[in-house]
């Protein structure tokens, strides 16, 4: 752990590529968080005249949690990618929790940067090597950590008042890792929230 850790300001910090997600799902989720009293950090949070590179580092390592919406062309953005890097480096020097959401994309084609993942690759090409390798290996990093899959439904059955099952669709609501990745504890990938 770092000598100079940072005294955390914020409890969550959303990464997400805006124009995916900031009017569905993302707005949503901030909206809640807020109402929950919970200090988030979103980008248009900055404030005018901040360097935004600079600001987004310090924000990202004044926040305990990291909330990382994998989206169909987050890749395509080098800046979320670069914001992603950041965001494991604090995981790894800061023990801080990241939680990946897998919004409308399968895991899979994040971890293995295939389909629109691989699509959006193709756009950084100019970029030197050691930079897209490093933004590969992020991706497969998060992708291999237990998180939240839009597209998983799963339907629970609970006790009714009065003694009956009712089947509850809880469509999209499964904290799931990958099928072929356990956790560091040797678990399933699947953790209770």
């Amino acid at each position: 752990m770092s000598l100079h850790q940072t005294t955390p300001k914020y409890d969550v910090f959303l990464s997400f590529r805006g124009e995916d997600t900031r009017e569905k799902f993302t707005s949503h989720l901030h909206k809640e968080l807020c109402r929950q009293n919970i200090e988030t950090f979103i980008d248009y949070r900055l404030e005018r005249g901040d360097e935004i590179n600079s600001s987004l580092v310090e924000a990202i390592k004044e926040s305990l949690i990291y909330v990382v919406i994998l989206s169909e062309h987050y890749a395509s953005s080098g800046w979320c990618l670069d914001e992603l890097t950041e965001i494991l480096k604090c995981k790894k020097e800061y023990k801080r929790e990241v939680i990946p959401v897998f919004y409308e994309v399968d895991p899979s084609n994040v971890r293995r940067q295939s389909k629109s993942y691989e699509k959006d690759f193709l756009k950084h090409q100019h970029r030197p090597k050691d930079k897209i390798d490093a933004w590969k290996a992020a991706l497969t990093q998060v992708a291999g950590l237990s998180g939240w899959d839009s597209q998983v439904t799963r339907f629970e059955i609970v006790k009714g008042c009065d003694g009956g099952d009712i089947e509850i669709d809880a469509a999209g609501g499964e904290f799931e890792g990958n099928d072929d990745i356990l956790d560091e504890d040797g678990g399933d990938g699947v953790d209770d929230f």
